[in-house]
């Protein structure tokens, strides 16, 4: 169990964006081979989704409330089904965690 709760700190570190560029770099490669670090970041930012959400939604009553995609887990494609490369994968998943850090932290910044 150990294991898991650094893996957990590991990837909340990586998610909220407190690594260096060492650790980030080999966070990244570690999502590409790891699937359980991968499921564990996918895991942080859900619960960060899901704690800040009300939070910030209450907070901005007099606005209207933004569109929330759910998070989903996606079942693997067939093997013979037309995905993206692990690579561009990757890139789509630091596009997205960076969004939502950028979001939070603007959210954060805009309570203070």
């Amino acid at each position: 169990m150990h294991g898991e709760s650094d893996r957990l700190s590991r990837a909340g570190s990586y998610v909220l964006g407190l690594m260096g560029e060492a650790d980030r770099e080999r966070a990244e490669h570690d999502l590409e081979i790891d699937p359980a670090f991968r499921e564990a970041v996918f895991t942080v930012a859900e619960r960060l989704h899901k704690i800040e959400m009300p939070r910030l939604e209450s907070g901005h009553a007099d606005r209207p409330p933004a569109k929330v995609m759910p998070l989903t887990r996606v079942k693997p494609a067939a093997p013979d089904a037309r995905t993206a490369s692990p690579r561009q994968a990757l890139v789509i998943a630091i596009a997205l965690i960076a969004a939502f850090v950028a979001g939070y932290l603007a959210a954060l910044a805009r309570m203070m």
